[in-house]
């Protein structure tokens, strides 16, 4: 069988994965086999012995939103596809999909418009990171058409220390006028502004709604963080298709192609709660508040009139999960704060999120994140 060789980065997220089944789904039937290498791992001069061995017949090159990691110049004569490379370095000379930032954003805009906030802002990494400052300035056009005037804070995590950052979004958070919507750069981010919002004590939708972009979905359930999903399976098999294109007619010129946003995935974070009898709002907040302290799903199944059964029904509807799933959430919503706010000792954090052992903990959050506590505290911030 054929190779083509897939460059992509070592943290292999789910929208890395979606991106690969999407080319696999494409070339397998072509008769073609996808093999998958790492940009760390990988310097030009390996990567042209990967291809010779492999005797290739192209290269897929994973630009996860960046500029491309390599050039084609220096490779065997081979077509190179860049996938999901920012629409800033798109070149008449390259093959690349990149994705419809606009469609994206327009997309946030009109879901936080739904809300009807007082303010509404965009935080992202800055002018360092293309594509970020790029969603920042269409959703700024988007709002701005609507009659508001967003709010935005540019700062980089990775570039100070996370007590600095989160001090400064902190800060621009509680300075937003209430209630705001948040568009975040991506899930990453979202997660930060998600952490700061309840450091501060504000109410998530009530006070701060908050949006991302990819559909991380293994990060932002448990604290429910509602997100754009991009078609990532679409953009590895546009990319599939345009080097196919390429080995059939050698001698046509490049071309580029997009890919767009699918759906909202609504979650808690923007969630307006189907009110039926009783302040689902305040009961939620209650549960944030009193989660780490060891409050029981029988304790607030009491809060409610009627039964525990008629309780949880009713609470089922309202926030389409058990009262137990939101208790064991906000416990894990805190986890991640203290572990990336504070030195403490696990054990500590632990006890201060109502779990009876570090072991207990350890268990309940590996099995929520598919992390270890420690390997949170230490990951990459985007």
């Amino acid at each position: 069988m054929k190779t083509i060789l897939y460059l992509q980065s070592p943290n292999v997220t789910n929208c890395s994965r979606l991106k690969i089944t999407g080319a696999q789904q494409r070339l397998l039937p072509a008769g073609f086999n996808l093999r998958r290498v790492t940009v760390e791992r990988c310097s030009l001069a390996e990567l042209k012995s990967l291809l010779e061995f492999w005797d290739a017949q192209g290269l897929i090159v994973d630009c996860r939103g960046h500029r491309p990691p390599i050039s084609g110049s220096g490779l065997p004569d081979i077509p190179v596809v860049y996938l999901d490379m920012a629409r800033k370095f798109e070149s008449p000379q390259r093959l690349s999909i990149t994705y419809d930032i606009r469609a994206t954003c327009h997309l946030a805009a009109q879901e936080l418009l739904t809300l009807e906030c007082a303010a509404y802002g965009y935080a992202g990494y800055g002018p360092g990171v293309p594509w970020s400052a790029e969603r920042r300035r269409i959703f700024k056009k988007a709002l701005r058409l609507n009659g508001h005037e967003p709010r935005t804070f540019d700062l980089d995590p990775s570039g100070v220390r996370p007590s600095t950052f989160y001090s400064r979004l902190s800060a621009w958070l509680q300075n937003l006028p209430k209630p705001c919507g948040v568009l975040a750069a991506d899930d990453a981010y979202a997660l930060h502004v998600h952490s700061a919002a309840q450091n501060l004590g504000l109410r998530i939708p009530t006070d701060v709604a908050i949006l991302g972009v990819d559909d991380e979905s293994s990060s932002l359930a448990t604290p429910g963080i509602s997100s754009i999903r991009l078609d990532f399976q679409e953009a590895g098999r546009l990319a599939a298709e345009l080097l196919l294109e390429k080995l059939a007619h050698p001698g046509s010129s490049p071309t580029s192609r997009h890919f767009g946003p699918v759906q909202v995935l609504r979650r808690g974070s923007t969630r307006k709660l189907r009110q039926t009898r009783g302040d689902f709002t305040d009961i939620l907040e209650r549960i944030r508040k009193e989660a780490t302290a060891g409050v029981s799903a029988a304790e607030v199944a009491s809060w409610l009139p009627g039964s525990r059964r008629l309780a949880e029904i009713r609470f089922r509807e309202a926030t389409g999960h058990s009262i137990l799933e939101e208790i064991a959430a906000a416990r894990i919503d805190r986890a991640k704060v203290l572990l990336v706010s504070t030195d403490s000792p696990i054990g500590e954090i632990a006890d201060r999120c109502g779990y009876r052992t570090a072991n207990a903990f350890r268990d309940a959050f590996k099995s929520v994140t598919g992390m270890a506590p420690r390997e949170w505290r230490t990951r990459p911030t985007r």
